[in-house]
């Protein structure tokens, strides 16, 4: 009798065990089903997917919950002269280094160089590229006024800015004709397919 109880008590213990293994393993996978996935459309504009419905606003943007840390906290060096060199196939443009300020990373890798509540300036370090994503409307008064601060910003000219790989358009909405389009600076003659 005394081992009947003996077998059952371990086979209890053995159980409870598994359960709670399981039930730690679930909430592992779990945790990591929240994830925002970047990718690229129309050439240089960032689509925002996630898997929380949470995670964007009713205009469709990204939310502070894409931010993945500040530069010094994500990336494992960055440039630390005044000046940043960016070569392009139109040659080579100084700016002025943002990578200073601190700025933070979203989870697809881009720096946020400037938020504002009508617009972000973003930069994707593998392929020196810059976005101009308008939120605000009408786009083209954001367009405008995110382009100049492009400008301020990296302390720039016009002339400079057109040798740079940089282009305005909104995040993916379906309800939008604007979405899945990428415009170039407005003062620079350039064309995109």
């Amino acid at each position: 009798m005394k081992k009947i109880i003996i077998i059952t008590v371990a086979i209890l213990a053995i159980g409870v065990v598994v359960a709670l293994f399981f039930t730690l393993l679930k909430g592992q996978s779990s945790s990591k089903s929240n994830t925002t996935e970047t990718s690229l459309v129309g050439g240089n504009l960032p689509i925002t997917e996630t898997s929380n419905q949470n995670t964007t606003n009713s205009a469709g943007t990204a939310s502070p919950s894409d931010v993945i840390g500040s530069a010094s906290q994500v990336l494992e060096k960055f440039p630390k002269d005044p000046i940043l060199t960016i070569g392009s196939s139109e040659g080579s443009v100084g700016i002025k280094n943002f990578y200073l300020s601190n700025p933070n990373v979203s989870e697809g890798g881009s720096i946020v160089v400037k938020q504002t509540q009508n617009y972000s300036i973003l930069y994707a370090s593998t392929d020196s590229s810059f976005w101009l994503v308008i939120i605000g409307t009408p786009f083209d008064k954001w367009r405008e006024a995110a382009e100049q601060d492009f400008l301020s910003v990296l302390q720039i000219n016009a002339t400079d800015a057109c040798k740079l790989k940089a282009s305005s358009g909104i995040y993916y909405d379906a309800t939008n004709s604007l979405s899945g389009k990428s415009f170039p600076l407005s003062f620079c003659n350039q064309s995109f397919q």
